[in-house]
């Protein structure tokens, strides 16, 4: 999930949200978004619930998840030293990079995307340079997708009650057939 993980990054949301997703029958994943900081002590509940802010997932041979921690609107240079080694190292053919704020979001100005351009072009160039197959993104609390230059680019609403009006909440699915991988929306009505 690249979406905030709870409203206001109060204690209880960070229980009643891992409460949650320890119910699931299946393996989940979670990045750190911009709500989950509104509080002094939101880092440490983050942390106390899952664990590091960025980090890697192999999933069989085929299939890698790679997480960065964009909550503040940056990357810095040692996510992008820590991403760049992660894909040149990267055996999968399949690499997702996952993180709170997207690259693009449809609206300009704005403040639904990773701020600095900079940052934006460094992430694009290792996504280009490493043939990475999908880069996710949250923040706007809906679902969008675009394809640039070969790359999906996905931004994943959640399950969160205040949208900007793209579309039904929901989720991704992946699944890999034969080394290929496929995606769906998968919609949850308001």
């Amino acid at each position: 999930m690249a979406d905030d993980l709870t409203d206001n990054g109060l204690p209880v949301e960070y229980e009643n949200c891992f409460g949650d997703f320890e119910d699931f029958d299946v393996p989940w994943y979670v990045t750190i978004g911009n709500h989950d900081l509104y509080q002094t002590d939101g880092w440490e509940s983050y942390k106390a619930h899952f664990g590091p802010s960025a980090y890697s997932i192999r999933i069989n041979a085929a299939l890698r998840l790679l997480f960065l921690d964009t909550s503040s609107g940056t990357v810095g240079k040692k996510q992008f030293k820590w991403l760049d080694e992660q894909l040149n190292s990267a055996a999968e053919k399949n690499i997702l990079v996952i993180t709170h704020y997207p690259l693009y979001d449809d609206l300009v100005p704005s403040i639904w995307r990773l701020p600095s351009s900079e940052e934006r072009y460094n992430i694009i160039y290792l996504l280009q340079k490493y043939q990475v197959s999908g880069f996710i993104g949250g923040h706007l609390h809906t679902f969008q997708h675009l394809q640039f230059q070969e790359i999906d680019h996905f931004i994943v609403g959640f399950m969160y009650p205040h949208s900007l009006g793209k579309g039904l909440h929901g989720y991704l699915r992946f699944s890999l057939r034969n080394g290929v991988l496929f995606w769906e929306q998968v919609q949850i009505p308001d």
